[in-house]
């Protein structure tokens, strides 16, 4: 997770494949059952909309390994990311979409009516 006051597509393209080539380093080569996920979430005052088109599209595909790219906007407390369930990864998807909803998206809080005793 990093900061940036005005965040771009091109910030978060950059900032995305940082993440991904440091979480995938690796000495020995993926056996059976293991991955890499690399999730990089950029926080920005303000978002371009080239952004959130960037993260909300289908992440690049890769053997053992998921790229999720998201960003989120501190002004209107909104986490955007890609939202769908693709057919390679498609068992995963569920989890990794509840993570970043769990651990990055504001909690939702509803209007109290009166005295909840």
């Amino acid at each position: 997770m990093a900061f940036k006051p005005y965040v771009t597509s091109w910030d978060i393209q950059g900032f995305n494949a940082i993440s991904f080539t440091h979480s995938n380093q690796k000495e020995i080569p993926l056996v059976n059952q293991e991955g890499v996920l690399s999730i990089a979430v950029l926080c920005g005052a303000h978002i371009d909309q080239e952004a959130i088109d960037y993260v909300s599209k289908n992440p690049m595909k890769h053997f053992a390994a998921f790229e999720i790219p998201a960003v989120y906007d501190l002004t209107e407390g909104a986490l955007h990311h890609f939202k769908k369930r693709p057919l390679i990864g498609y068992a995963y998807y569920g989890f990794i979409r509840r993570y970043l909803e769990q651990n990055f998206d504001p909690p939702k809080v509803t209007p109290s009516h009166g005295n909840n005793r």
